[in-house]
């Protein structure tokens, strides 16, 4: 994308301005206050949008930062190219969201375009939000430090670049949805589905084992009711003995006063032993009524009933049975799953992703190394291209010194050829100077004597040695004067160089560079040249693609290619061994098996449940049967039936009820014969004798009380204990209709639970394959980032180095983006560093974002009085980094001239702008 046009017809203090933009670099000069700032922000927000901060405060709210003094709205256009294709975004902001407009336009026919969004048409055309944008391409005055910020992207898309290729594949968001798929699942508070789903289930198995306790109770609790009615008719019978046998004391006087009425009634004693005698063959203690019969026939008809419907429940659970049989029939080519491990198919999954991510790997191992052969082949091909002039590898910095040399030694001749007669002259003044020096010597050395003769001649008259000694000092100062002169005539002439010796140093110099020339073939000198210049384009292009074998070699170097072979080949063992055992031609036809196992197997499992309740239900059938006929039996016990098959017991009961219809027969007879001879008794109240003599005679009463005060503490006892008996009957009986009250039936618990387990196993293995998931991409996050570090880190070094003089060795970038920096055997924080040193560090950090996420993309570099705090030989260094990376448009806002006057010097093509 590149910028063309700004029209800015009412933003902040600017109104009416348009400017003019084109590729490459772009000057935009301005005094201080003019505006350089406002207009960055303008392109800001007409890429991204305003900000939606509303505070009061001008600094962090756009809207009003940004409102035109006239009161008007905010308006504006921005014309980019992108792909060749020209665009006009039309915006408009008023004093609210509700009031801002936007448009993007095709500058061709004027047509609006649809998909592209109207907020951030930024993310369109560079591909990267807001905040990566202020965070790469836009650099604003002082804020050439880059902090991590939550929103922006730029760490996780260049990793993804160098991981996948690419960027929209986002890791971190990946690792943040399976973080939340398992968060609704589990969590600290336990207010995940799995554990609602588990807390279900424990209060389920209880409520259950609960069910289970009271029905094992409730089983208890009838046997304890059984026996108290047993207990009960027991006390009820021994009152009775009690109160007979207290009669039977009173009237045995009686007896003896009514011998032949006793007489008459042992007659009819007869009728009674058959009477006995029917009750013997139906009873053994002779305690059986029609109500008794009845009442088996009740429960044994109750009985059938059960096991009637534990016969049908057989049948149904045969017809389910066999329906499982022929579902599990029908997709028997799929059985093969359940005899591998558990987890077959998160196995399988993991392994084969895992395979594809291995195969990748390799793949990219095998990019780099043909990569590398590539670049080899193309710099031998280039090097064969060249011919013999690759023989100037190793003597190339001889050549150069041989031809600065050669050119000083021309310059030099040239100088002593116009300073010929000059040096001429000045040879003869040498000559003049020497025998005047000479002279000088000899008048001083002949004075000196002059004046030793004079001192030993004239001791007296010392005054007449004055002038000689005048003189010798004169001379003296002559002479050492006329040394000096000499001395540095001298030292020039030791430093001259003749023209013969100049003449053939220059020929020295030719020979050699013959020698080179006819080495390289050519013909004339500035042939010579070209191909020089031809072998440093060679060897300019040799270096950078040495940069790049070294760049993947480093790469090469972190793949363990070994391991990831081993690797891939053990899990392509496991893969085939799969596919050999489902029969299958490739891994989409085994997903598409287990796939179709897991649909057939939900229907299976619903039958297995059935089959299981339905085992359930007649095993519960069972003891249900089991306790009433041991009930039925107790009963059956009294009538001496109890080894009696209970379907056949119905003609039994039948039987016993024809001998109970015979015993009331009998009876009728003995009233009969009772009233024929209530006549003989003369009008006596036989009917009274008879009862109390009859029970006298007719019971077996064993007792040994003497008086009656023992028998009525015998009742008093017994009649206590029937009354805790009767108590106890209605409380346990109570218990047992009350039990359930409030209760779920088992079956509908079953029924649940089974609900519960569905619901826990499949989000256990959700959360399982959640977990491996989030591993399993934190484990290639951590390969890519790895691999991504030290390209990174040696993208910031390669421009650190050249802004600061090779000055620093290394450089660590963090995730959270601060930087360290290596200085010999010291390891220093950015933020140590004077701030134009930290400024360049971090410019050179955003170099390398540039770099890494829009690689060989058109993109402009926006900068506002970016390098206020560098020093002009930084600033050339730093024109030098941006125009070589070619970014496709460089908008550099500045108040100094220096830029300029750099890029001028540098011959570098650039739109100067004056706001």
């Amino acid at each position: 994308m590149i910028i063309k046009k700004i029209n800015i017809i009412a933003f902040a203090g600017i109104s009416n301005k348009v400017i003019e933009f084109k590729r490459n670099t772009n000057i935009v000069y301005g005094d201080n206050e003019t505006g350089k700032s406002t207009v960055q922000s303008f392109i800001k927000i007409w890429l991204y949008g305003i900000s939606p901060k509303r505070s009061k405060d001008l600094k962090n709210n756009e809207r009003l930062k940004y409102a035109p003094i006239t009161g008007e709205k905010i308006i504006g256009e921005l014309y980019i190219e992108n792909e060749g294709i020209e665009y006009i975004i039309k915006k408009s902001f008023g004093v609210t969201k509700k009031e801002d407009t936007c448009e993007i336009l095709d500058a061709l026919t004027g047509e609006v375009i649809k998909n592209i969004p109207n907020d951030e048409p930024g993310k369109y055309f560079l591909g990267v939000n807001g905040s990566t944008f202020v965070r790469t391409l836009f650099i604003s005055q002082l804020g050439v430090v880059v902090n991590k910020d939550r929103e922006e992207e730029i760490m996780e898309r260049a990793t993804n670049l160098l991981g996948s290729g690419e960027e929209k594949v986002s890791i971190h968001r990946a690792i943040e949805k399976l973080e939340g798929i398992r968060k609704s699942l589990t969590t600290t508070r336990k207010s995940g589905s799995l554990d609602l789903a588990r807390n279900k289930m424990v209060s389920l198995l209880e409520e259950r084992y609960e069910g289970y306790k009271l029905s094992e109770e409730n089983l208890h609790k009838e046997e304890i009711v059984i026996n108290l009615k047993d207990k009960r008719s027991f006390l009820r019978k021994e009152l009775k003995n009690l109160d007979i046998y207290k009669k039977y004391i009173k009237k045995i006087k009686l007896q003896k006063e009514y011998e032949d009425i006793t007489v008459y009634l042992k007659k009819s004693e007869e009728l009674k032993k058959k009477e006995r005698y029917i009750e013997e063959s139906i009873s053994l203690d002779g305690v059986i009524d029609e109500s008794l019969i009845n009442d088996i026939k009740e429960e044994n008809t109750l009985y059938l009933s059960l096991l009637d419907l534990k016969g049908d429940g057989e049948e149904e659970l045969k017809i389910s049975e066999e329906t499982l049989c022929e579902k599990r029939e029908k997709f028997k080519e799929l059985l093969f799953i359940e005899k591998l491990e558990p987890g077959v198919k998160e196995n399988f999954l993991r392994t084969t992703m895992e395979q594809e991510s291995l195969k990748e790997k390799i793949g990219i191992f095998e990019n780099l190394s043909n990569d590398i052969k590539n670049l080899n082949e193309d710099i031998a091909i280039k090097s064969k291209s060249i011919g013999n002039v690759i023989e100037f590898r190793d003597v190339r910095m001889n050549i150069d010194s041989l031809l600065k040399a050669y050119e000083d030694k021309l310059k030099e001749l040239k100088f002593r050829m116009e300073n010929e007669d000059e040096h001429k002259i000045s040879k003869s003044n040498e000559k003049g100077l020497l025998n005047k020096f000479r002279k000088n010597k000899y008048i001083l050395f002949l004075d000196i004597i002059l004046i030793i003769l004079a001192l030993v001649m004239f001791k007296e008259n010392l005054w007449t040695i004055i002038p000689l000694i005048l003189v010798a000092i004169y001379l003296g100062k002559r002479t050492f004067e006329l040394g000096i002169e000499v001395k540095s005539l001298e030292e020039k002439n030791n430093k001259t160089v003749t023209l013969e010796n100049l003449n053939r140093e220059i020929e020295e110099i030719e020979e050699k560079l013959f020698r080179y020339k006819k080495k390289v073939g050519a013909t004339t000198y500035e042939d010579f040249i070209k191909k020089i210049r031809l072998f440093d384009e060679f060897n300019s292009y040799e270096e950078k693609q040495l940069v790049k074998i070294s760049e993947k070699e480093i790469q090469l170097s972190i793949i363990d290619i070994r391991n990831l072979k081993s690797n891939y080949k053990i899990n392509l063992e496991k893969i085939d061994m799969i596919l050999e055992i489902s029969d299958s031609k490739d891994v989409r036809e085994v997903l598409e098996k287990i796939a179709k196992y897991e649909i057939e197997n939900k229907e299976v499992l619903s039958l297995q449940i059935e089959v299981k309740k339905s085992r359930e239900a007649i095993d519960r059938l069972i003891k249900e049967l089991s306790v009433r006929e041991e009930r039925i039996r107790g009963k059956l016990e009294v009538l001496g039936l109890h080894d009696m098959d209970l379907i056949d017991i119905e003609e039994s009961l039948r039987e016993i009820k024809e001998k109970l219809i015979q015993r009331e027969e009998l009876r009728r007879s003995l009233q009969s014969i009772e009233e024929t001879y209530k006549a003989l008794t003369k009008g006596k109240d036989i009917e009274h004798i008879k009862e109390e003599l009859k029970d006298i005679i007719n019971e077996n009463i064993k007792y040994s009380y003497t008086t009656e005060e023992e028998i009525d503490e015998q009742v008093s006892n017994k009649s206590h204990e029937l009354i805790e008996a009767e108590k106890s009957i209605k409380d346990v009986e109570n218990e047992i209709n009350t039990r359930f009250m409030g209760k779920r039936p088992i079956p509908t618990i079953e029924e649940e639970i089974g609900a519960v387990e569905e619901i826990i196993k499949r989000d256990d293995m959700k959360l399982k394959a959640t977990k491996l998931a989030q591993e399993k991409l934190q484990e290639a996050f951590r390969e890519v980032r790895g691999n991504f570090g030290p390209v990174l880190n040696q993208k910031v070094l390669d421009n650190f180095k050249r802004l600061t003089n090779n000055r620093y060795s290394d450089v660590m970038v963090s995730d959270l983006y601060e930087i360290k920096v290596k200085n010999d055997n010291s390891i220093l924080a950015g933020e140590l560093l004077s701030n134009g040193a930290n400024d360049q560090l971090y410019i050179s950090l955003r170099l390398a974002f540039i770099s890494m996420l829009y690689k060989e993309g058109e993109v402009p570099v926006v900068l506002d009085d970016a390098f206020v705090q560098y020093d002009d030989e930084r600033v050339g260094h730093i024109l030098d980094i941006l125009e070589e990376n070619s970014f496709g448009q460089l908008i550099i806002f500045t108040c100094q001239h220096r830029e300029k006057e750099i890029l001028d010097k540098k011959n570098i093509e650039n739109n100067y702008i004056l706001l």
